[in-house]
Formats: structure tokens, C-alpha cells, sequence
């Protein structure tokens, strides 16, 4: 597998899993920084089971576990938190990939749900604002909710008030307006007609892209190859690995991370920075 690690260092990441139960044993330090993700299915992971609805931390490299059971056990059985994002103040903003109701709160594949202090609210209503009747949100990053402005991509081709997009495609929607703003094409070469954006990250200047796939897609001169749960930054014309989900004991058999959210701490010559130009392989 050609990994392009030359150029960054990353360090106290962590994972959050939609999908992990039964082991915690993270600390407080090791989750400063997070990537909240899903996996796709129920499985089992070692001697842990795994909820598709289930919240978890693990540190990149595999060694700790946090379970998050909170959102897992106010879900319905056999609803999938497929679309995931985190707001500073912590409210999980998530989609569903089936119809639900919780209390007051009827949601649909197509619709955004936040999550704060064990309440559940709908903030996006997706077929009333221009979403097809079962285009599934797959894929959500929330920039604020006042005003509603969030990234997100969907799991099949549709059209959005005149706009073809496609399952590949990075859609910001602000103040009501839909407007692709990375293409499949642009983002994964010649393997986007194969492959669907099914997580999804977004930078603070709208600039740099976390995203999983569906499916395992081949390494070329500025991508990296990967697997469905591995995760992916798009930097300028590059396409980087920085979780190697294999190598965090997520090598199973149809698990496939299907919502992630990143915040990174990432060092420049032992300096934190935002900017993936000056990105170092020198561990500070």
C-alpha cells in the first residue's frame, strides 16, 4: 500500500466509532482531539460487540477504547447513525439511513438530527428543503446550526433544486442554497465512478477534506491507496491516508466506516498547525 507520510505527523487523534461497545479505557488526554465515526453494520470486533448506533473512541493506533453508549440506547433497534458531526459546545448533529421516531421526534434518511444532554431535535428537514424523499444524507459536516450551514454528501445520484449531484460529490448547503463544492471527480480521479464519499470532514476554511469510502480504491501519483475503513485527506492536489483502520483492529469483513468527524492536532517541525504545506514526518 503506498502511503504518502513524508509530509505530515499527527498526533493524540482520536477515533470515535458509531458502532463499539463494551470497552472503556480511554483517558481524558487521549481523547482531546477526535474522529467520531460509524461503521456500517452490527459486528464484532475481538471480544467486542458492535452496535451500528453505539458511540466509541479509539486512539489512531488502536490501543484504547472509549465507549459513548448515550445515543446507542435512545436509537431504535436496526437504525444506522450513518452521517455523524460534532459542534464545539458538543452536540452531535447525525443522520439516520431509516426512518425513526424517538418522543416527539420524527426523522428520515433524508433529515439532520442534533443531539445534546440525552435530547434529541430535528434542525434540517430534508425533503422540505428541496431533498428528495429518501435521498440519504451518508455523509454530514455541521459548520453551525444558527445559521444552518453543514457539508454533506448523499448515497445515491439525485438532483437538488436543478442541481445534478452525485454520490461522490461534497455539497455545502447554506441559508438554503445547495452548491457542490468538490466533485467525486476532482476528489478521487478515475476511481469516482466506483466509489461513494460515506464520511465526511471538513476544515474550518472550507479548504481540506476527511472523507471514507465504500469501497477500496487503488493508490495513483496523488492518491493513496485505501480501504472502506481507512480515512482520507484531501490537501491540495494529494489524497492522504491518516488512519489505517486495518492497523486499528478494524480489518473485519464488511465493516465500513460510514461517518466520521476529525479534529486533528497536526505539527509543523513541532509546532501545531492547520496548514498541510508545512506538514512534518519530524515527530516533535
Amino acid at each position: 500500500m503506498a502511503i504518502s507520510t513524508q509530509r505530515w505527523w499527527a498526533t493524540g487523534v482520536t477515533i470515535i466509532l458509531s458502532s463499539f461497545v463494551g470497552v472503556a479505557n480511554a483517558t481524558a488526554q487521549e481523547t482531546r482531539h477526535n474522529v467520531l465515526t460509524s461503521v456500517q453494520s452490527a459486528t464484532n470486533l475481538g471480544t467486542t460487540s458492535v452496535r451500528d448506533r453505539d458511540l466509541l473512541s479509539v486512539r489512531l493506533d488502536g490501543a484504547s477504547f472509549a465507549v459513548l453508549p448515550a445515543l446507542g440506547d435512545l436509537l431504535p433497534d436496526g437504525v444506522d447513525v450513518d452521517a455523524l458531526s460534532a459542534l464545539a459546545d458538543g452536540t452531535l448533529v447525525f443522520s439516520t439511513s431509516v426512518s425513526y421516531k424517538v418522543g416527539g421526534v420524527e426523522a428520515h434518511d433524508e433529515d439532520l438530527v442534533a443531539f445534546q444532554d440525552g435530547v434529541l431535535s430535528l434542525v434540517f428537514d430534508g425533503s422540505a428543503s428541496g431533498l428528495p424523499v429518501k435521498a440519504d444524507i451518508d455523509a454530514v459536516h455541521v459548520v453551525s446550526l444558527a445559521p444552518l450551514r453543514f457539508y454533506y454528501s448523499l448515497d445515491a445520484p439525485t438532483t437538488v433544486a436543478g442541481i445534478v449531484i452525485a454520490d461522490d460529490d461534497i455539497v455545502e448547503h447554506n441559508s438554503g442554497v445547495h452548491t457542490v463544492v468538490l466533485s467525486g471527480a476532482d476528489l478521487l480521479g478515475d476511481q469516482a465512478a466506483r466509489a461513494d464519499v460515506d464520511a465526511l470532514w471538513v476544515d474550518a476554511d472550507g479548504l481540506e477534506y476527511a472523507v471514507s469510502l465504500d469501497v477500496s480504491i487503488e493508490d495513483s501519483t496523488n492518491r493513496d491507496e485505501a480501504d472502506d475503513e481507512d480515512i482520507l485527506l484531501k490537501a491540495g492536489q494529494s489524497l492522504l491516508r491518516i488512519f489505517d483502520g486495518s492497523a486499528a483492529g478494524l480489518d473485519v469483513p464488511g465493516l465500513d466506516l460510514d461517518a466520521i468527524h476529525v479534529e486533528l492536532a497536526l505539527f509543523a517541525d513541532g509546532f501545531e498547525s492547520g496548514n498541510t504545506s508545512q506538514w512534518s514526518s519530524t515527530k516533535p
